[in-house]
Parts: structure tokens; C-alpha cells; sequence
């Protein structure tokens, strides 16, 4: 049989020429192989190499590239693509609401203000007749001669105005004020000094108690009372009649959330989160604390029951 012809590496030792790549000298420039016959084999060998590692990083790069691409057309598409949405609109209005307030602190605030004030009264306003309209349906029918629940709402948009005006024009300049002067004070006091938890502790002691809560709930019975065109004797009878009763009412309903919010909540963020749970205390306010002209109307219809109930009585 005759013999295999030798490979291409046989022939080559077989002049001296064998392929070898020599280490990489620390002395060449730039680490790179010398310029010579054997190197420069070696470097074409190397570059290759290297090409073909680059392409194939290169196609898995497009290949994931495509397959994030096709998976979020398809979420866009179909049935989660509403829930990726949403997020996306959800973090487009943050990011909305908080260039604003970065721009214009003062007015953003109070144009949320006057929305959730706003707010908070027609909640109170519709909710007891919606009450009612529920309890009349439970006990099938209305009662006769007398309209209710939902037929008998008269819903007082001037009253809805009047805390719209006092939200937004009033209590947010002002409330922004007292904000910022708390954690400059709680600053200067070193409040961190009592702890962790001191900062949150001073402010809810310092708002509650000390200055802000009583001037806050002051400046609204006076508020709503002036816009209806009471003097400052009507008003000052009003505080005397009603102050106490709210202030009671003001510790217990934000007493928790003063303390979450001073300590989980950021300051420019604080009044917002006040403003947003002040749809319910509004609300509470608004009914537990109706105006001083619906007050009247209630202090004379009241004498005028009894006397009408007298006077059927005596001819009885």
C-alpha cells in the first residue's frame, strides 16, 4: 500500500518551519507580537479569531435584541399590553406633576388644593343622600309626602366654590409656609438628638398642639363664614360654638397620619399627601360642621317644629 502523502504541518518541521505562536513579550509596543514571519501568522490567526468571537457576540446581541422587540410589540398588542400602559401613563404624570412642582411649587399646590377641597365637599354633600336613597330601597319605598335620599339633595355648588377658594387660595399658600418653617425648626432644634424617631415626634407635637392645628381650623370656620357675609361677631360666635369640638375631632383623625407622614414622606411631598387625605377630613368637616347660614336655618326651623307641634296639640 503506498504511504499517506504528509500533512501540510510535517511538511513544514520537516524545513524548520513549524508553526509556533510565540507569548506575548512585555517589551513590544503595545503588547503586540513582532514583525516577523511567525508573528504575523500568528496575528492573522488571532485576528480571526477574534472576528469570529465579535460576530458571534455580535448575532446574540441582535437576536435579543429582535426577541425584546417582538415580546414588547406583543404586549403593546394584546391583552398585557393595557397594564404596561398604564404603568407607562402612570410614571408620564408623576414625572408630569413633579416637574411642576419643581417649577411652580406655590401654585401647584394650589391648584391641588382647591381640586381635592372641592372635592371633599360634594363627597359630603352626596354621600348622606346616597345613604339615605340606600336605606329607603332596603325598606321598599319611599316615605309618603316626603321626598328623599337622592330626590331630595339640593346640591349647593356655591358651598362647593366656597371651599374650592379656601383649599387652593387659602390653606395651600399658607400650609406650604408652615411646612418648609417646620423642618427648618425641627433643623435648629436638632430633633435627631431624641432619636430616630424625634423629628417625627417634635413636628406632630409642634403642629398638633402648639400652633398649627388650632390657627388651620380657626382660619376655616372664619373663612367660610366671611365669604357668606357674616360680621366678625357671628363669626367670633361660631369658634366659640365650634373650635373646641373640631379640634377634637382634628387630633384623633390626623394624629396617625401626621406621624406616617412626617416620617415616611418627603417635606415637598408632605403637604400633597396632606391635601389628598383632606377629601375625607373635608368632607367630615362639611357635614359635622355645616356653614353658619345652614346653622341658622337649622336654629329656626327648629323653634318653629315645636310651636307648630304645640299648636296642634292645644286644638287637639
Amino acid at each position: 500500500r503506498a504511504a499517506a502523502p504528509p500533512t501540510a504541518q510535517a511538511r513544514l518541521a520537516a524545513r524548520g518551519l513549524a508553526l509556533r505562536v510565540p507569548p506575548r513579550s512585555p517589551l513590544t509596543t503595545n503588547n503586540k507580537p513582532p514583525a516577523t514571519g511567525e508573528g504575523l501568522l500568528a496575528g492573522r490567526v488571532q485576528k480571526k479569531s477574534t472576528i469570529n468571537t465579535d460576530g458571534a457576540a455580535s448575532m446574540e446581541a441582535e437576536a435579543a435584541l429582535a426577541e425584546a422587540g417582538a415580546a414588547a410589540k406583543a404586549a403593546n398588542s394584546g391583552g398585557s399590553g393595557s397594564g404596561f400602559k398604564a404603568t407607562a401613563e402612570k410614571t408620564s404624570f408623576s414625572a408630569w406633576y413633579e416637574s411642576w412642582l419643581e417649577k411652580a411649587p406655590v401654585v401647584t399646590k394650589m391648584v391641588t388644593g382647591s381640586i381635592l377641597w372641592g372635592m371633599g365637599d360634594v363627597v359630603a354633600q352626596v354621600a348622606p343622600a346616597i345613604s339615605e336613597e340606600v336605606q329607603r330601597k332596603s325598606e321598599g319605598g319611599s316615605r309618603p309626602g316626603k321626598p328623599s335620599g337622592l330626590a331630595a339633595l339640593e346640591f349647593d355648588s356655591a358651598r362647593v366654590a366656597r371651599a374650592c377658594i379656601f383649599g387652593g387660595g387659602i390653606h395651600a399658600p399658607i400650609a406650604h409656609v408652615h411646612y418648609n418653617f417646620l423642618e427648618s425648626l425641627t433643623v435648629r432644634v436638632n430633633a435627631l438628638k431624641w432619636g430616630a424617631y424625634g423629628p417625627t415626634v417634635f413636628k406632630t407635637i409642634m403642629e398638633q398642639f402648639v400652633y398649627w392645628s388650632w390657627f388651620s381650623n380657626a382660619l376655616y370656620h372664619a373663612a367660610m363664614g366671611a365669604m357668606q357675609g357674616y360680621t366678625l361677631e357671628m363669626v367670633s360666635t361660631r369658634l366659640n360654638d365650634v373650635l373646641w369640638d373640631t379640634m377634637k375631632a382634628q387630633w384623633a383623625f390626623w394624629i396617625p397620619v401626621q406621624l406616617i407622614n412626617f416620617k415616611f414622606t418627603p417635606v415637598r411631598h408632605q403637604l400633597n399627601v396632606v391635601l389628598v387625605t383632606s377629601v375625607v377630613w373635608t368632607a367630615f368637616l362639611s357635614f359635622a360642621f355645616p356653614s353658619p347660614a345652614e346653622s341658622l336655618t337649622e336654629a329656626e326651623e327648629k323653634p318653629a317644629a315645636a310651636a307648630t307641634a304645640a299648636a296642634a296639640a292645644t286644638a287637639a
